[in-house]
């Protein structure tokens, strides 16, 4: 795809890093054609591997869907055959929180573009994904045409987020007329992984260790978080924190 045919519209971001991918030819039409598209599906669930595995096919005439189960160092991920699209199910039955898996596959795939689909709908975890590296993002309650408009985005360059994420973003940043930073915090990125840590029942000591970090800094970090979601303890910050059950 030349340069001149990857337009930036409204709306969109260029996602810096991500090479084109040279056999893929955008159509009006309902389907995409293209030479070889490989494409990585991870996810835990077998179903929803198959499931989204069929819609892909149907959209895209020449396809390579390699199923994982799982993101530990899968060879195919490294391969001469590696893919040029990966996409991680995110499950609340995973061991370890989703922005650590995010971030521990993107440093696999530095080179590859990488899109999450998720059971949540929260403000607090789409800006850590995206700084994560994350391309593009869609929710499990999404149609399939949601699902296809986030791949053709991301396969053109550019970062995708579905619209129901989008409305919260626009929610957060303005708020009867006046900008939310004077009103709402979105906890960083490092405070989100530690917000998590502490709703999955782990001690500032453990989480410590775990980042190999001073117990006084993580105590820090943690007052910040509870000041920055007004709640004063555990409890209140699980429901404003989307973890998995410790």
């Amino acid at each position: 795809m030349t340069g001149a045919e990857r337009k930036v519209m409204p709306g969109s971001l260029t996602c810096p890093g991500i090479k084109s991918i040279k056999t893929l030819t955008l159509f009006p039409s309902s389907s995409i054609n293209v030479m070889i598209l490989k494409i990585a599906l991870i996810d835990s669930h077998p179903i929803m591997r198959k499931g989204l595995a069929i819609v892909l096919h149907e959209y895209f005439k020449e396809v390579k869907i390699y199923e994982l189960d799982n993101t530990d160092g899968d060879p195919d991920l490294h391969s001469a055959a590696q893919p040029d699209l990966v996409i991680l199910g995110l499950n609340t039955n995973n061991k370890k929180n989703c922005l650590e898996i995010t971030r521990n596959l993107k440093r696999q795939i530095s080179e590859i573009p990488l899109i999450v689909y998720d059971e949540n709908e929260t403000l607090n975890l789409t800006i850590p994904y995206f700084r994560s590296g994350v391309s593009g993002y869609f929710l499990k309650k999404n149609n399939a045409s949601e699902m296809i408009n986030c791949l053709k985005t991301v396969l053109s360059g550019k970062f995708y987020i579905c619209p129901v994420l989008t409305q919260l973003l626009f929610e957060h940043l303005v708020v009867d007329g006046k900008t939310a930073s004077k009103k709402m915090e979105v906890l960083t990125t490092r405070e989100l992984e530690i917000a998590v840590y502490l709703c999955e029942g782990m001690g500032t000591s453990m989480i410590a260790k775990k980042l190999e970090r001073k117990a006084s800094t993580i105590s820090t970090i943690k007052n910040s978080i509870f000041r920055k979601m007004k709640v004063n303890n555990i409890i209140d910050l699980r429901k404003r924190i989307p973890v998995n059950p410790a």
